[in-house]
């Protein structure tokens, strides 16, 4: 017993050492940037680290977004994966683009290299008669685990998938046309590592919105590992078998 207790000293050094050098588990944070016409409109970003929200009016627009991901801060997942629902209503008229930027970092899994970056988006577009908007959304990874904050996300993008729509309705009438993005998904093979930020980029371009134009939008950003050939899965599956073979040929030559 006295031979343990003079071991005790040593045995907090060692754990408080342990706890001191342990790495420190990364956090997520997040950002929503709205962008009208290049220009940053401020916007403020309410919610947690796993659903995040903004509502506001900028430069002639109501804008609504809603962001949902599956983050839980350690590393337990296949794939990695965020959604986000805009949309967006216009109060004036005349040619403006929108950009919306969802990047949030922290992502710790998957942790393997490449990994598989794809974007997916559908919606829809309505109005007044003549009002034709088109849209693009783009997948960022960035290795840095740096948040996006401008115009231009860093990191390694997915192809962006296009979408063109026309909101065409009877005279004095509202109606919606469906915003087809292709492709969609949008794969795009890219350097893995973490921790990472997920970042997915929204455009919509008009140029004849008109006071009660609308776009609506919901996109997906996964990054995910590469699957495995099947038959590289098969030729594992037997390599347990292979060593017990060995181990029993092993025994009988004994």
């Amino acid at each position: 017993m006295n031979r343990f207790r003079n071991f005790l000293p040593l045995v907090a050094l060692l754990v408080g050492v342990a706890i001191l050098t342990a790495p420190t588990q990364a956090r997520a944070a997040f950002q929503i940037s709205v962008f009208v016409d290049g220009t940053n409109q401020a916007v403020i970003t309410n919610g947690t680290a796993t659903n995040f929200s903004v509502n506001a009016t900028v430069a002639g627009f109501n804008i609504n977004i809603s962001s949902l991901t599956n983050w839980t801060g350690t590393p337990t997942l296949a794939s990695e994966s965020n959604t986000t629902n805009t949309q967006i209503t216009s109060t004036g008229t005349g040619s403006h683009t929108i950009s919306i930027i969802v990047s949030e970092n922290g992502w710790l899994e998957p942790a393997s290299s490449p990994l598989v970056l794809s974007t997916s988006a559908g919606g829809s577009v309505g109005g007044p008669f003549g009002s034709t908007i088109s849209a693009t959304n783009q997948a960022f990874l960035d290795n840095s685990n740096t948040l996006a904050t401008t115009n231009t996300p860093g990191g390694a993008p997915a192809p962006p998938a296009p979408a063109n729509a026309i909101a065409t309705t009877p005279a004095g009438g509202v109606g919606t046309n469906p915003l087809v993005y292709t492709p969609s998904p949008a794969n795009q093979l890219v350097a893995g590592g973490t921790p990472f930020t997920l970042t997915e980029k929204f455009t919509f371009t008009s140029t004849n919105w008109q006071v009660g134009s609308t776009a609506n939008v919901a996109g997906t950003v996964v990054a995910s590992p590469v699957p495995a050939p099947a038959g590289l899965v098969l030729a594992l599956s037997g390599v347990p078998a292979l060593g017990i073979g060995a181990w029993i040929r092993r025994r009988r030559s004994v």
